[in-house]
């Protein structure tokens, strides 16, 4: 039976997701859950939903709050039509069956869509986002947006969809972020777009995903991006927590390589989370400037408050290089010692954590960083900016100094 996820009641109200193929579908806060919901109390990937023969159940993903059922906390859970289950402080989710639609003529969704330069067929007025319900829209998979041929469906969030395609006039694979129809109408979020894709598109660089292009088709905004073989960063450390301590020194070194690469063109990088990073199987690293605009202030969540350097953290909030060098500091402490470097259970409380604490001990989290490693991450997190490293640069050469051949 085809079904699909309808987010009842919590910040995400109204969300829906549907369960189009047999694999697993992840829900959690990061841009990587398929569905995205932005509740405070939510891990990154909280659980997924699975299918379980003819029928779904949903899994704890060793969530911090954990899944409940009719009020009791469960690992696994067979799910029928109309049953629900609660995660996080107030989301509510419900498994629906969906109705057979008249299935359309053969042919429907080949190479037909027509492609619009930018602002053609633009509503004249602006449609507000704040607070709006995307309905669920057909996947693409099999059909073509203007010249791609859509194959797979990577990720899902409100406001679009991520699937990698085949450009055939140039033989490769690329990545499409395609904004839902209400996104792809409104001219505020249109605007937003355009300006962050000229800001990120003339960035070229190993270390960065590369932004090919910002293209309309079938009324549909959407991105066109490198593909690159891999995963998150933010879904590597929900299933394996850690990596490798070498290995996520390499990370961040490219991390640092990125950022400089951003400076040498004049693009201002305040923080990255690991959202943003993508690594393959021998980790090599690249950074994703390209985000798309958020529908709420998702820096007020616990994840975005996570990896942002305390002077980030007011409401006129000005950062500058050493604010980006702190966020590789967080993302390097979290890699090598398997959890975020502070953690609450809401955003009042991580905040204070941020401003005011030091993060844990990293030795009596994983005995393998030495002390060397250990005194640059704390150097890179201090509270205070003038006391980090400068820059991206500075960062990377206090790495390459511990992994240098002599280095103790």
């Amino acid at each position: 039976m085809d079904c699909k996820l309808v987010v009842s009641s919590g910040p995400g109200r109204g969300l829906e997701l549907a369960l189009d193929a047999p694999r697993a579908f992840t829900i959690g806060r990061s841009n990587s859950a398929d569905l995205k919901i932005l509740d405070s109390g939510i891990s990154r990937i909280h659980c997924d939903v699975a299918p379980d023969g003819s029928e779904w159940k949903v899994r704890d993903r060793g969530s911090r709050n954990g899944v409940h059922v009719r009020g009791e906390q469960v690992r696994e859970h067979r799910l029928a039509p109309g049953d629900e289950f609660s995660i996080g402080r107030s989301t509510l989710i419900k498994l629906d069956a969906i109705e057979p639609t008249t299935e359309m003529p053969d042919g429907y969704g080949d190479s037909v869509m027509t492609v619009q330069p930018l602002g053609v067929g633009a509503p004249s007025g602006p449609i507000s986002l704040a607070g709006a319900v995307a309905p669920t829209e057909p996947s693409l998979v099999g059909r073509s947006l203007g010249e791609f041929r859509v194959a797979e469906k990577l990720a899902h969030s409100s406001a679009s969809t991520t699937y990698r395609a085949l450009q055939p006039t140039l033989n490769r694979n690329v990545v499409l972020q395609v904004f839902n129809h209400a996104c792809s109408r409104d001219p505020t979020f249109r605007d937003e777009v355009i300006e962050r894709v000229r800001h990120v598109s003339p960035l070229i660089h190993p270390t960065v995903v590369q932004l090919f292009d910002l293209e309309e088709a079938d009324g549909l905004l959407f991105v066109v991006m490198e593909h690159f073989k891999g995963r998150t960063l933010s879904s590597h450390l929900a299933k394996q927590h850690f990596v490798p301590v070498r290995s996520a020194i390499q990370v961040a070194q490219q991390l640092c390589e990125a950022l400089m690469h951003a400076s040498e063109m004049q693009l201002p990088v305040p923080s990255i989370h690991p959202d943003d990073v993508w690594i393959d199987d021998e980790y090599r690293a690249k950074v994703q400037y390209f985000r798309e605009p958020e529908r709420g202030d998702a820096a007020s969540t616990v994840d975005g408050l996570v990896y942002r350097a305390p002077e980030l953290l007011s409401p006129s909030a000005q950062g500058g290089a050493s604010s980006a060098v702190y966020s590789v500091g967080a993302i390097l402490y979290q890699m090598v010692g398997g959890i975020p470097p502070f953690r609450a259970d809401n955003v009042d409380l991580l905040r204070a954590k941020v401003l005011r604490d030091d993060a844990p001990d990293l030795r009596k989290l994983n005995y393998q960083a030495s002390p060397a490693l250990c005194d640059v991450i704390r150097q890179t997190m201090s509270k205070k900016p003038a006391e980090r490293p400068a820059g991206a640069r500075e960062l990377d050469e206090a790495l390459r100094k511990i992994t240098a051949p002599t280095a103790r």
